[in-house]
């Protein structure tokens, strides 16, 4: 192999390591937020050139959380708390995968949004904040080893498919824990009776 050949093969093999951090770290936010029954609508690992992201997950907003501090309610700061292990289940899940490769910086939007609920659920208490902060990070990643084969699973999905949404994501974690399409199929065929059955 000559140099040139070399260097090619590196920037391969690299770019394919960047391409499964980036997808363990959104799996993460995504079986995590699955595991809390938060909503969301989507994962990607396809770049947003407007929000700069290398990939996110969309949630579906159970109610926008402009109004924490002085509207909280039970319902409320548990759906937060739920959004912040999300949040930092990402980079967790990440530097799992590759501890060698992770940085700060790649959970960066997800480390300002957290330290932004946190200080507002905290009534703007920064020290209160962090330690909520500290506490959260142990509940993720336990969630996170908890969760890995299912992370795993959807990670190599998110590699192929680039996106997957929140039916395709219940699925990939339905048959992680060692279920059979056909029980999966079994399964949706049920739920779907019921929803239908409490709509009369």
């Amino acid at each position: 192999i000559n140099s040139t050949e070399a260097e090619h093969q590196a920037r391969t093999s690299m770019k394919s390591k960047s391409l499964q951090s980036i997808a363990y770290h959104e799996a993460g936010h995504a079986v995590v937020a699955h595991s809390t029954n938060y909503p969301f609508l989507f994962v990607t690992i396809i770049p947003d050139r407007n929000s700069g992201s290398l990939g996110h997950l969309l949630e579906k907003k159970v109610r926008f959380f402009t109004t924490i501090e002085w509207d909280i309610t039970p319902l409320m700061e548990r759906r937060i708390r739920e959004n912040i292990v999300g949040f930092l289940a990402g980079g967790i899940a990440q530097k799992k995968f590759n501890p060698h490769g992770y940085r700060h910086y790649h959970a960066k939007s997800d480390h300002d949004s957290v330290a932004d609920l946190a200080i507002r659920l905290n009534g703007g208490n920064s020290e209160l904040a962090t330690a909520y902060i500290h506490w959260l990070q142990l509940a993720a990643s336990q969630l996170v080893d908890k969760h890995w084969k299912s992370i795993s699973s959807v990670a190599k999905e998110l590699i192929c498919c680039k996106t997957l949404n929140y039916q395709d994501v219940d699925r990939i974690i339905f048959l992680a824990k060692g279920r059979t399409e056909k029980e999966w199929q079994s399964w949706c065929e049920g739920a779907k009776a019921l929803k239908q059955k409490l709509e009369l």
